[in-house]
């Protein structure tokens, strides 16, 4: 990537130069006098009725900077990016960029400012083609004839947007083909169309391997060094070391710190995010008290397309983490072991007995449930209440002759709040209005009112904070001591090391290693994940 005197120019293999700039006419990078931030956000407030999202928060952004922002859930970081964005508007302070106050009353208008963002929750349509999502709203620049869009020129300069990001893929590919990870990087190559002077980046590498993570943080590296600067937030701090300049951190809504060496900060951070919480990611107890029990569930030469076949046992009382990398078929398989898809071949075993479950419902009936990684569109119910989200599939409890009784249903929405520690005024608020962690262990609420032996879990803690992450890692210790079969499918690796008994290795919808976990170390799991490493 090299910069032009018209903005960034990105070269696709095999492609002459493509000036951005002249394909989408965003205006070139800002040029700030010295001190001067490319962005700032200066004493911030926002109110969602009683709740006060964002108390006074002021930051800034460099041209040619990283700066991590890091907060807990409910910390009030999306509904600042949602004002940077022109998303929402403040109800107090201000925004500049280049030093210049502006009032962004939509995202349209952020664009035209030169701001790109990459969001947590993608907002790709799946049925329409990758180039037709990276260039979604500004189809009038592709005109063909006949009222028709000229579809060759528009994957013309979609290929150097993906060249950026190292994706090698056809333009014309419907987005709803694509693995998770590639969507994510199609998301990123989208704000890259816009990021002519800052680009906002949310929870982006939350489904990519850590090969894509580094091909993303080198693409960030060339856009600082050509004077983009970057907000980058995650709950990774990991990552926040590796490729930050600087973090600002907030809690409760305020601005609490700000540290110029992350790398060597880490624990600081972590303390002004959180405060108190202590060192809590040892087990509650030593593995070796935990007793083992009888089998809850296996899976038996399960495959499901062209994954598998795969094999694993699940006990009584155990959890059992679960490794790969994106497409390894993880998720694939845990849906055929609770109902969700129907395997081709191969038997699922509850309890000693081969069952057949041609639906979620009739994993319910055994006592198997399974949580999705992607719980906007699979888990929560949007539009209704965290009362109503927990309880839904309580009705045998919440429930006398067909009709709801709300007063149980009230005690075991309000139980669930208490135990899981969900921040919300009232179990009436909507779920919708929630932080994305708190969303989720609402998810984990229902499933935690079911009479469940096993529980399938997703990758859980994702988009969840520290503290938050921690609490949930010590309750499914306590759920294992109570005797139920756990499977955690986790992309984070001292997650699985924390809290698992076992972990198993999924390789191309197939288990390929399996350690114990005083064995397991990141080099051994990774390296069997990619094929170059322990085999079973």
């Amino acid at each position: 990537m090299t910069l032009a005197g018209n903005g960034p120019v990105l070269t696709g293999s095999g492609l002459d130069p493509l000036p951005v700039a002249a394909v989408l006419a965003t205006p070139s990078p800002v040029v700030t006098p010295d001190g001067v931030p490319a962005l700032a956000a200066l004493d911030v407030h926002r109110s969602f009725g009683a709740v006060r999202a964002l108390r006074g928060v002021s930051l800034s952004v460099a041209r040619g900077e990283i700066l991590g922002l890091v907060g807990a859930n409910g910390a009030g970081k999306s509904t600042l990016i949602r004002i940077l964005t022109g998303d929402l508007a403040p109800d107090a302070g201000e925004v500049r960029i280049a030093g210049e106050p502006v009032h962004l009353t939509s995202v349209r208008d952020a664009q035209a400012l030169g701001i790109g963002v990459v969001r947590q929750e993608l907002d790709l349509v799946p049925d329409l083609t990758v180039a037709e999502n990276l260039f979604l709203g500004e189809e009038h620049r592709f005109p063909g004839s006949t009222w028709r869009l000229d579809r060759a020129s528009m994957a013309r300069a979609a290929a150097p947007l993906l060249d950026a990001v190292g994706l090698r893929l056809d333009p014309a590919r419907r987005v709803s083909a694509l693995s998770i990870g590639d969507r994510q990087l199609v998301a990123a190559a989208r704000a890259l169309r816009d990021a002519a002077s800052v680009m906002l980046l949310d929870e982006p590498t939350s489904s990519l391997t850590p090969w894509e993570t580094e091909r993303l943080f080198t693409t960030l590296r060339g856009l600082a060094t050509r004077g983009v600067a970057i907000i980058y937030i995650s709950h990774r701090l990991d990552e926040i070391g590796a490729l930050c300049d600087r973090v600002t951190v907030i809690r409760d809504g305020m601005h609490v710190g700000d540290f110029g060496a992350p790398a060597a900060e880490l624990d600081a951070i972590v303390a002004a995010m959180t405060p108190g919480i202590g060192d809590r990611d040892a087990p509650a107890e030593p593995r070796d008290l935990r007793q083992r029990g009888e089998p809850v569930l296996e899976a038996r030469g399960l495959r499901v397309g062209r994954h598998g076949p795969a094999d694993l046992v699940l006990h009584r009382g155990e959890i059992l983490g679960v490794f790969g990398l994106v497409g390894a078929g993880r998720s694939t398989i845990a849906r055929a072991l609770t109902g969700s898809l129907r395997p081709d071949a191969g038997e699922v075993v509850v309890r000693g007995e081969a069952v057949r479950l041609r639906s979620p419902w009739d994993g319910y009936r055994e006592g198997v449930a399974y949580l999705a990684e992607d719980r906007k569109a699979e888990s929560i119910l949007p539009g209704l209440s965290i009362r109503i989200n927990v309880g839904v599939r309580a009705p045998g409890d919440t429930a006398r002759g067909g009709v709801l009784d709300m007063a149980r249903l009230r005690a075991l929405a309000r139980r669930t709040i208490d135990r899981l520690a969900i921040k919300t005024p009232t179990d009436t608020a909507l779920i919708e209005q929630l932080s994305g962690g708190n969303q989720q262990k609402v998810v984990v609420g229902r499933l935690l009112a079911e009479r469940l032996d096993v529980l399938v879990l997703d990758e859980p803690t994702h988009g969840i904070d520290v503290k938050a992450k921690r609490e949930l890692l010590d309750l499914l210790r306590d759920l294992a001591a109570e005797g139920k079969g756990i499977l955690l499918i986790s992309s984070e690796l001292a997650e699985l090391v924390a809290v698992a008994d076992r972990i198993v290795v999924f390789r191309n919808g197939r288990v390929v290693a399996e350690f114990d976990t005083a064995d397991a170390t990141e080099t051994s799991l990774v390296g069997a994940a990619a094929g170059r490493g322990h085999a079973a």
